[in-house]
């Protein structure tokens, strides 16, 4: 697992993942100007880098997701090991 958490911050610093979140955030700005519509073709433009922006940033976020529930169902595997081994110990000192 920490393997896989290596490789998504080596992902996240080349493909400089918060700056695609800022300029995400810029251009959701823009589109939302009065005037965003008024060129047509560039307002498609924004709109397919803003949905393209979206799709990259949500894999990493999902991976990101991912990754944290693995590593929660880990924690949970070894708690719950932790308190069998606990029990048996207190079941053979009972004997």
């Amino acid at each position: 697992m920490d393997t896989l958490k290596k490789r998504l911050v080596q992902v996240k610093e080349t493909i400089d993942f918060e700056e695609k979140k800022k300029i995400l955030r810029d251009l959701e700005a823009q589109s939302s100007h009065p005037d965003f519509w008024k060129d047509n073709l560039k307002a498609q433009e924004v709109m397919r880098e803003i949905a393209d922006l979206k799709r990259e940033i949500g894999e990493v976020e999902e991976t990101e997701l991912a990754i944290a529930v693995d590593d929660l169902q880990a924690a949970r595997q070894s708690h719950r090991a932790q308190r069998r081994v606990q029990r048996q110990k207190l079941l053979e000192t009972d004997r």
